[in-house]
């Protein structure tokens, strides 16, 4: 019989790649929702083309491997996309526009919980005492309140809350910041790594004035009759001289400087004071503020004085006209 032999050319085009494991998308939610958050899917496309040519392909996202095998029904506005579970499989179809050979991956979304923090209301400001309007604060003694407690969550400071949306200058170290205002908002951001999620709140710093007692307090001096060095003081003698009519502001007396910086072991009887230093002692007088507890030290002189001493001697008067 005859035959005809008929030339059959094979082309066999690649297959566009996609990555076997592409990242989930995760939102986060401040509440108990889970469902109905919004996604944007495109987020994704960079990955899937890889360094392959965009002009060159087609992603189209589906909400089942049937739809991306089939290459419909697409996601119609990936860039808003609602999930209806949580977790939600999305699969993405990668389809090369002139041989029309495709790849399929698939990825995940996931609603995660915001971290919990403190509401801005429940947040005491944080308050120093100081002599000016600029102070030291560790804002790292924050963060227990900040995170009701959670030491697992990273928390970082921030002087606006542009930059803490941002993630830039952040407040480094926390530990020694010194206020640029007076009261001042710290911007907070607090991360969950194991999440993925992060939320935020603020709370004020704050300089309190320190009283401004006069310092420059002449002594208390008392008398010394038996010259044993020890006298009874009235401490409050000088009291309207160091309170120099600044209101609000109590004072107490102590034995030593620390004890006064510490208000401990104050004098109990500053009326009825007897020195245990001869013959000067520093009494350490603490001023303190009723509203805000911030206290200013003066230091208050009292000095035993010794009482002259007269040394008697005989008084010879000679008689001239020898009568007696």
């Amino acid at each position: 019989g005859f035959h005809v032999v008929v030339e059959l050319l094979l082309i066999v085009h690649s297959v566009p790649e996609v990555p076997i494991e592409l990242p989930d998308l995760i939102a986060c939610s401040e509440d108990t929702t889970d469902i109905g958050v919004e996604f944007d899917l495109t987020q994704q496309d960079a990955v899937v083309l890889g360094d392959q040519d965009p002009d060159q392909h087609t992603i189209t996202y589906h909400e089942s491997l049937e739809a991306a095998q089939l290459g419909t029904p697409v996601i119609g506005v990936p860039q808003s996309y609602f999930n209806s579970s949580n977790p939600q499989t999305i699969w993405v179809r990668l389809q090369h526009h002139t041989t029309e050979c495709f790849s399929i991956g698939s990825f995940q979304l996931l609603v995660n919980p915001a971290p919990a923090v403190a509401d801005p209301a429940d947040i005491p400001p944080y308050t120093v005492c100081g002599t000016g309007e600029t102070a030291e604060f560790d804002l790292t003694l924050m963060n227990p309140l900040i995170t009701l407690g959670d030491i697992t969550l990273e928390v970082q400071h921030y002087p606006s809350a542009e930059d803490a949306q941002n993630q830039e200058n952040q407040i480094d170290p926390d530990t020694v910041y010194t206020n640029i205002s007076n009261p001042q908002t710290i911007y907070v951001r607090v991360y969950d790594a194991d999440t993925q999620c992060e939320a935020f709140t603020h709370y004020t710093i704050q300089v309190l004035p320190n009283p401004t007692p006069q310092t420059d307090i002449a002594p208390i001096e008392e008398c010394d009759p038996d010259g044993d060095g020890y006298q009874e003081f009235d401490l409050t003698l000088r009291e309207a001289e160091i309170i120099n009519g600044e209101p609000d502001v109590t004072l107490s007396y102590y034995q030593s400087l620390e004890d006064a910086q510490n208000a401990t072991n104050a004098i109990e009887d500053e009326t009825a004071y007897t020195n245990i230093e001869t013959p000067e002692q520093i009494i350490y007088v603490r001023v303190e503020r009723g509203t805000t507890g911030c206290y200013t030290i003066v230091e208050l002189l009292i000095r035993v004085v010794p009482v002259p001493t007269i040394n008697p001697q005989d008084y010879v008067l000679c008689e001239l006209d020898s009568d007696g």
